[in-house]
């Protein structure tokens, strides 16, 4: 029986790309940066209004939400890829809590045109050491 050279070549080569690590996005950076000291808590379905003030959007990934030393993390379900760092959120509530699965509009910061959709996923928790 003849073995091909291919035939053992094809397992090291995807073992090979398995193990390149991806790269991570401009978003993931400066997610990092903007959590940088800060430990992660536990994960809630919903932010209170009183939370919400100071926000700051992150490119392709969700929004930051700082309160004091904690800034609450949201993570749009499946990420949000048309999100832009200068892009606008809107999201429609009647005062109460924002929580997992409502949908937030995203709006072009320039034009003011709508862009697209994407759902809130759980609010963590980061929290500066003291």
């Amino acid at each position: 029986m003849r073995i091909s050279r291919w035939t053992l070549a094809l397992p090291l080569f995807l073992m090979t790309a398995a193990v390149v690590a991806k790269e991570p996005s401009s978003g993931e950076r400066e997610l990092d940066r903007m959590l940088a000291g800060r430990t992660p808590g536990q994960a809630t379905a919903c932010l209170a209004p009183g939370l919400r003030s100071d926000m700051q959007t992150v490119s392709g990934i969700g929004i930051v939400y700082r309160a004091g030393r904690t800034s609450w993390v949201n993570r749009f379900r499946d990420g949000c890829p048309l999100l832009g760092a200068f892009d606008i959120v809107v999201t429609v509530s009647a005062g109460g809590p924002l929580c997992r699965g409502e949908v937030a509009r995203i709006v072009d910061s320039t034009t003011g045109m709508f862009r697209g959709t994407c759902l809130y996923g759980d609010f963590t928790p980061y929290t500066k050491g003291k």
